[in-house]
């Protein structure tokens, strides 16, 4: 029993987000506290698919699937995005076009996401917007994703999106 006006402590939430874009999902391998290969792709020097976790803070965690960028690969996705509250994709300015099905894929399925697109500082947000051909809805960020901080603030502006999208939709 508990004394009364005590309250108790919450139980961590935790987070499924799926990482997905043109051969730079292992992009922010550099900001989660822990992050492993699961598969071990022997044709490429990369990692095939890609697990990471990240603490937001003592109550709130984002478990982080790295989705294969290869076509070959692509039959995995579905179960890989089962339960996912979002999408990263991850774009590199100079080859937009890879991440074509990534956006594709979230699109039709309905999944909210967020596009984090490196290498784009001498373009205009609403340049790349336009070559990505996404519309108003979906969030672009211009970082440098590879790098600690901005991939910390890619994520934090994921969690906000997908959480402020799902509370839209609940009400």
């Amino acid at each position: 029993m508990q004394a009364p006006g005590r309250v108790r402590p919450q139980s961590p939430c935790a987070l499924k987000v799926v990482v997905l874009g043109g051969g730079r999902a292992a992009g922010l391998a550099r900001v989660e506290d822990r992050f492993v290969d699961l598969v071990s792709d022997v044709d490429s020097s990369g990692s095939m698919l890609r697990y990471g976790q990240c603490g937001f803070s003592d109550r709130l965690a984002v478990h982080l699937y790295g989705m294969p960028p290869q076509q070959r690969y692509w039959f995995m996705w579905d179960a890989l995005s089962a339960g996912a509250v979002a999408a990263l994709v991850l774009a590199d300015a100079s080859r937009l076009g890879d991440c074509y099905p990534a956006l594709d894929y979230v699109a039709a399925r309905g999944l909210p996401h967020l596009v984090a697109v490196t290498g784009a500082q001498r373009y205009q947000l609403a340049e790349v917007r336009q070559a990505l051909a996404v519309g108003a809805e979906v969030p672009v960020l211009l970082t440098e994703s590879d790098r600690p901080r901005p991939a910390r603030e890619v994520l934090h502006a994921l969690v906000r999106y997908a959480i402020a999208r799902r509370n839209s939709t609940a009400a």
